[in-house]
């Protein structure tokens, strides 16, 4: 039992890392631990992670008290000195220790102290031994390590008495990983505890719970480049066409298993024999539709069922051959409802997904969660391993305040009280930093470790030491944005939405300032903490810039921004930003910063409305904003999705027509400032010159008052054509996508027709995931002509016809958001030049 421990506070002065001159006073029992009376012992045969454990313990006991511990086997003699058995000692039994270290495993904990022996026990097995001497020094000791560039490891002038000391901890979680680019830091990351993929410790750490691919393999198991073009039935056959591009598996095709067993086989083979492997489905929705496939999904209720069956039967020929070897599976998506009677094997991890969840609301509380607690309940009930990826920043704004601190415990105790063994919380790995990277990574790893933790305790002990004076003014901020966000009725946090969708209140933002202004303020003579402050003021700087460019207002014909001095700001965002290495404002290689700085350095600048019209037909033009168009009404009807209103302002930058200069979403061109080279009642000819130095040039005309044409291409700087591919990329505003049809015509004229419906897959309860998209290539894509039937805002049935040159399109592209009303007919080019033309017909 602690009689004294010196408090964060105290230490908090200091900038890095924080610590005195080893002048403490360490008693166990009464008396000191130093070179004279002291001595730590390893096992005769130890294993690596012991060595680093005893030296660890060596090094932060001498940090503290000035003296250097002697490291010994324990068969050596002691010179009567007192001992410190580090791991998994013989002996431990001849000092008064009985522990059962096959009971606590890889990364169980017993710590005691034994008053007759005056001896010490920092036991456990490979990670076990590191994280019980970690243990004793933070508990005990008061050591904290709070990132890789802070640290607390107290060494003033200040007496601890130890004495009676027993505690045994086996952790809940097999795995805890997380991957923030501040988890890579081995040291770090062990200290607190983290074991997964992303930590990447070799022996002396302990290792960690290692994989070959972590998901997503089924392309590295039997590679479409490999096979797809001898074999197209291997791979998803979707409205009868089978696809070779962002495709899935013909689960139940006996070769496909044949040829993805023997390739795990392989893996297998030569990997170690602590790695899992993963056998999981790709990153898109576009399964199987053949009749076998459809015929199981059917009977079990799930498109979970083709899957299971294959990576059981996959997991039953390793299981043969390698006894005990892990293969981890998806539940993703529409994979994640359980099958109704097929049970995971024994070896096979179960790896669910949260991506549809809501976040500034706790798992069981939220009813937009119902259906994912659900799944995890039913998993829970047939499933031995069953694992989690977690997500904990937003994926499109990994800068924007994001207020899920309130979740973490509430959802890690929920997962672990429904059977879940691992979790992987997912962070923009993509990127350094990020909102709030190092503070919430440090709360997730005492979470994950001890679900029990006290949260507020995390946020207190990290904020003292990390920012120093300024740290109180950084908790007050997180208390208002808690506060703010996750007490708007009917508001939901996903990990995709904009600022507009939760921080569209400039009041509260500019109340965020000013805290972070006093914060700044209270660290402006200590530049290390000042910087650290000033990064993490980024995210309010981009909630407010974003903010400038998605909520403007309509005034006399121009978009203006609203007040804000967000503009004032993006030379200090710039400048921290590049200094600290934030490479990326969201996942996805298009995101990058220096976009969102050059986009916003002038988004507080006025956006002029250009307008065309011809019999009734009008479609406003933003050449300023990548030169889409923004709004289109024909024939009576508003054809165009519009982001915003006239009341919280428009977001001109989200949905219209728009186009890429690649077919990357939101890569070069979507919001390049164009310039207005001519102007007719009916027609506008825009240019724009790119980084790259290729100019590209756009007409829009109204043909009529049901009509529009779109002519897009490039040129060289020098002038020559350019077969440079693009991406058209229109939103249309269409009420209940699920109703509409989409139909596609060959080159003979024969149409194909595809309720958007069929689609959507029905998960629990009726529910249905909010978007859904379809690729058509290959015999499946238009040969210049796509229509879209639905039903518009009157109720009035109409047909949006999409024409273009058949020999321009590598492929068509359906995406159908059934919550925003929105559907997208996207094409990506070969090159060249290329002409859109639409028309919307009533019925």
């Amino acid at each position: 039992m602690k009689k004294t421990l010196v408090t964060l506070l105290l230490c908090s002065l200091l900038a890095t890392t924080l610590q005195a001159a080893g002048q403490r006073l360490i008693k166990l029992f009464g008396m000191p631990i130093n070179a004279e009376t002291t001595e730590i012992l390893l096992p005769d045969e130890a294993i690596p992670s012991e060595f680093r454990a005893a030296e660890e313990l060596q090094k932060f006991l001498q940090e503290m008290t000035g003296s250097k511990l002697e490291i010994k086997l324990e068969s050596e003699p002691t010179a009567g000195r007192r001992v410190i058995l580090v791991g998994h000692c013989l002996t431990a039994a001849k000092y008064g220790f009985e522990v059962d270290y096959d009971k606590l495993g890889l990364e169980g904990i017993r710590i005691e102290s034994n008053e007759a022996s005056k001896a010490l026990l920092l036991g456990g097995n490979r990670r076990g031994c590191l994280y019980a001497v970690y243990d004793f020094l933070e508990e005990e000791l008061g050591c904290h390590w709070f990132a890789k560039d802070c640290s607390v490891i107290p060494g003033n002038a200040e007496t601890v008495e130890l004495d009676t000391i027993q505690k045994e901890f086996i952790p809940a979680l097999e795995q805890r990983d997380a991957n923030y680019t501040c988890c890579y830091d081995v040291p770090t990351s062990v200290r607190n505890k983290l074991n997964g993929a992303a930590v990447g410790a070799d022996a002396s750490w302990g290792n960690h719970v290692r994989y070959k691919h972590l998901v997503h393999t089924f392309d590295l198991l039997c590679p479409v480049a490999t096979y797809g073009a001898t074999h197209p039935e291997y791979y998803s056959e979707v409205n009868g066409e089978r696809l070779l591009k962002h495709t899935q598996l013909c689960l139940t095709n006996p070769e496909v298993l044949k040829i993805v067993t023997e390739a795990t086989l392989k893996q297998i083979e030569e990997t170690d024999d602590d790695v899992i492997i993963s056998v999981s489905q790709n990153d898109n929705k576009n399964y199987c539709q053949c009749e076998k496939c459809m015929a199981l999904a059917e009977q079990e209720e799930s498109q979970c069922g083709p899957l299971l069956a294959f990576v059981n039967a996959v997991a039953a020929e390793v299981e043969k051959r390698h006894p005990g070897r892990i293969i981890d599976t998806l539940a993703y998506q529409y994979t994640r409802k359980p099958p109704k009677n097929i049970k995971p094997l024994p070896n096979v991890a179960v790896r669910l997904c949260s991506i549809e969840c809501c976040f500034s609301h706790s798992l069981e509380e939220c009813p937009i969660n119902a259906t994912f607690v659900q799944d995890i309940k039913d998993w829970n009930a047939i499933c031995d391993r069953l694992h989690i990826w977690d997500y904990v920043i937003n994926y499109a704004h990994n800068n924007m305040p994001f207020a899920n601190f309130n979740v973490l415990k509430p959802n890690i105790q929920f997962f672990i009280n429904n059977g879940v063994t691992s979790i992987f919380e997912e962070a923009n790995y993509y990127s350094d930093h990020g909102e709030f990277a190092e503070l919430r990574s440090y709360v997730m790893f005492k979470l994950l470790w001890d679900p029990s933790y006290d949260t507020a305790k995390a946020i207190y002990d990290f904020t003292e030491a990390y920012y120093g004076p300024a740290g109180q003014y950084i908790r007050l901020y997180l208390f208002m944005l808690h506060d703010w966000v996750c007490n708007q009725p009917g508001i939901h946090m996903d990990i995709y939405k904009g600022p507009e969708y939760y921080l569209n209140d400039m009041d509260k933002l500019n109340l965020a300032s000013e805290l972070f202004k006093k914060a700044m303020n209270a660290v402006k003579d200590d530049p290390v903490r000042l910087l650290r402050v000033q990064t993490e003021y980024l995210s309010v700087i981009y909630a407010k810039g974003t903010l400038a460019s998605t909520a403007l207002l309509l005034k006399d014909g121009v978009l203006v921004a609203q007040e804000t001095d967000a503009n004032q700001e993006i030379d200090l965002f710039a400048e921290v930003a590049r200094k600290v290495g934030i490479a990326r404002m969201g996942e996805g290689t298009s995101n990058t910063t220096e976009s969102w700085i050059a986009e916003h350095s002038s988004a507080t600048n006025p956006h002029k409305v250009y307008t065309i019209q011809k019999d009734g037909a009008v479609l406003d033009i933003l050449p300023s904003l990548g030169g889409r168009i923004w709004r289109a009404n024909l024939i009576g009807h508003d054809v165009m999705l519009v982001s915003g209103d006239e009341n919280q302002g428009f977001a001109p930058a989200v949905n219209g027509w728009e186009e890429y200069s690649t077919s990357g979403y939101r890569s070069e061109g979507f919001v390049t400032p164009y310039q207005v080279v001519s102007q007719s009642e009916s027609a506008i000819e825009l240019k724009a010159v790119l980084s790259t130095g290729a100019v590209s040039h756009r007409t829009i005309e109204v043909l009529d008052k049901a009509s529009f044409r779109v002519v897009s291409w490039y040129d060289n700087p020098d002038g020559t054509p350019s077969t440079k591919q693009f991406r058209i990329h229109p939103a249309f505003e269409v009420p209940a996508p699920t109703a509409a049809v989409m139909r596609t015509y060959d080159a003979n004229g024969k149409a194909t027709e595809l309720p958007i419906a069929s689609k959507f897959p029905v998960l629990n309860d009726g529910q249905m995931p909010k978007e859904i998209e379809v690729y058509c290539e290959g015999a499946s894509k238009p040969a210049g002509h796509w229509e879209l039937d639905y039903t518009a805002k009157d109720g009035k049935p109409v047909t949006l016809v999409h024409e273009f040159p058949a020999d321009q399109a590598d492929f068509t592209y359906l995406n159908a958001n059934r919550i925003q009303n929105r559907v997208n007919l996207e094409l990506w080019t070969k090159g060249g030049k290329l002409e859109n033309t639409y028309k919307l017909i009533e019925r």
